[in-house]
């Protein structure tokens, strides 16, 4: 028990020192590892930068959809620091080389996928007071575990026009089973590696909790109560696109998904219209970035 405090206090006191001797050039950054997200990643970029996201470490695993050009001018803005990452199962490396290299850049580093949507409950309040309070709570919180919301198709079968956010209104009930996984945002300094997409590894004396502060053990976790935030996660889309994106290796594991996956994920029990409430503004910022494409492109 003696030790098990002296690891605590040890690791509270480099959380303060930590924080009292660094200069954060970002606040609140995302790292994801993408592959031919063309169709989506302007709005993916969009709506974080709406949200109050400074900065995205994206890792561009060997797309063959223009996908750097689409995001050059995110690039150029200096929003989006770009690496190119070959070969399979890059995830936990792509994660592990963001820590590593920008890590000290960064107050807060949320690890997520194109397909998942940091959203505030109530537009109202700033996503990093959310996270911010949460990691304030107690100093020795390393990262803290976000639950999925998965959404389903909302019945399409094939692509519609209009944004993930607008299309997709349906989601699996809070309850579901499948709402128990979590991504994790971190402090980078508290992080040793990341050998599993969802949860990170910390160095002795911190851990993961949950917003409210409850302790959380692993990837997986029940949701108690509905939090201030969430991920929406547009996991099939409509049936067409699921079908595409089955045909390809997982970033993490190399394998390709399992057969029944859109029979699995396609939930559709609650509307829940919350992102709506960003819509508007994030059509405006997709849209200026793409102005400002067109621009240079003349």
């Amino acid at each position: 028990m003696i030790i098990g405090l002296i690891i605590k206090l040890h690791a509270h006191l480099r959380a303060l020192y930590i924080d009292s001797h660094s200069q954060y050039k970002y606040k609140m950054a995302i790292v994801g590892i993408v592959k031919n997200e063309g169709d989506y990643i302007e709005e993916w970029l969009a709506f974080h930068k709406v949200i109050g996201v400074d900065c995205v470490f994206l890792y561009d695993n060997d797309s063959s959809d223009r996908t750097k050009e689409l995001v050059l001018q995110y690039i150029e803005s200096g929003f989006v620091i770009y690496n190119l990452i070959h070969g399979e199962k890059q995830q936990s490396p792509a994660y592990n080389h963001a820590i590593k290299t920008y890590g000290h850049l960064c107050k807060y580093m949320a690890f997520i996928d194109a397909d998942e949507f940091l959203l505030p409950k109530n537009p109202s309040i700033k996503m990093t007071e959310i996270v911010e309070q949460a990691f304030e709570r107690d100093k020795n919180t390393g990262a803290i575990g976000i639950n999925w919301y998965i959404y389903g198709s909302s019945g399409h079968q094939k692509k519609t026009p209009g944004l993930v956010i607008e299309r997709f209104l349906y989601r699996a009930s809070t309850d579901c089973v499948t709402n128990r996984h979590i991504k994790s945002i971190v402090k980078p300094s508290c992080v040793r590696l990341f050998n599993h997409p969802h949860y990170a590894q910390l160095y002795k004396g911190y851990y993961t909790t949950g917003l409210q502060g409850e302790l959380i053990g692993s990837w997986y976790h029940p949701i108690v109560e509905e939090d201030e935030l969430r991920i929406n996660h547009y996991i099939v889309k409509s049936k067409e696109k699921n079908d595409i994106r089955s045909a390809r290796k997982r970033a993490d594991i190399g394998d390709y998904k399992p057969t029944g996956q859109f029979e699995r994920f396609d939930k559709n029990e609650v509307k829940d219209t919350t992102a709506l409430h960003y819509l508007s503004i994030v059509k405006e910022t997709i849209n200026t970035y793409k102005c400002q494409r067109t621009c240079i492109q003349r």
